[in-house]
């Protein structure tokens, strides 16, 4: 029998301008952790596609590309668990 093992993530969204080649984190601080609501409910890319919409929708003024990168631990340092990445037309 399996059993299921309680995995915490973290994320972070970036935005890189159109004619910008660095990446430059929204918000205050570091990565933030998912909800273990969303977690317990859903799957992390469920979450994180309804998450970057909901940016998206937000900061619909933007032009570029705006990121949304999944982290197993609270370090943004080393490879994502999942990063999704739209396009903003402002």
């Amino acid at each position: 029998m399996r059993t299921h093992t309680w995995q915490p993530y973290w994320w972070r969204i970036t935005h890189r301008g159109e004619r910008d080649h660095q990446r430059h984190p929204l918000g205050p601080g570091g990565p933030r952790p998912v909800p273990n609501a969303a977690l317990a409910s859903g799957t992390l890319a469920d979450w994180a596609a309804g998450h970057l919409a909901e940016a998206a929708g937000e900061l619909a003024d933007l032009r570029g590309e705006l990121r949304l990168e999944c982290f197993p631990a609270p370090t943004a340092e080393g490879p994502s668990a999942l990063t999704l990445t739209t396009t903003l037309h402002g």
